[in-house]
């Protein structure tokens, strides 16, 4: 069925909820892409009387994102996937669609939550329509068991 999967995560646990998803399909994925997206930031900016440049900033926290990123792939190698890591500054919709046509893959998991007035949306399921139009890809937007039942 699938084969090449693209699992696209922030940091949030309503995301999170895609790697549970993806474990579940264990027998039938073989590799798993796994990616951190986040905003990218200006040129350079003052903090604390420092000039903090931008390119410091997002190699740190590129670190941080792959350090994130290496819980789930031992998990997931655990069970028997191929892993990549990889980690973003872009827009989340474009970024997501850049990887997975990069990668081939052909699952692509948006986990997430709803949200109420005030607090929007949580995770990256909000953006399964966007991504859908800009992939040759299945997306599927998946929300935690808990979420399900609360709606």
């Amino acid at each position: 069925m699938y084969k090449n999967a693209l699992i696209a995560l922030d940091g949030t646990k309503s995301a999170e909820v895609s790697i549970d998803e993806l474990i579940q399909m264990a027998p039938a994925v073989e590799k798993v892409h796994l990616l951190l997206v986040e905003h990218p930031i200006a040129n350079a900016f003052r903090l604390e009387g420092y000039i903090v440049y931008s390119d410091q900033i997002m190699e740190a926290r590129r670190r941080s994102g792959i350090e994130y990123l290496e819980s789930f792939r031992k998990l997931l190698e655990k069970i028997g996937f191929e892993v990549l890591l990889s980690v973003r500054f872009d827009d989340s919709a474009t970024a997501i669609a850049a990887v997975a046509q990069e990668t081939g893959a052909d699952l692509v998991l948006l986990g997430g939550a709803e949200g109420g007035f005030f607090t929007g949306p949580a995770g990256l399921s909000h953006l399964a329509p966007r991504v859908a139009q800009k992939v040759d890809a299945a997306v599927v937007a998946v929300q935690s068991k808990k979420e399900k039942k609360a709606a």
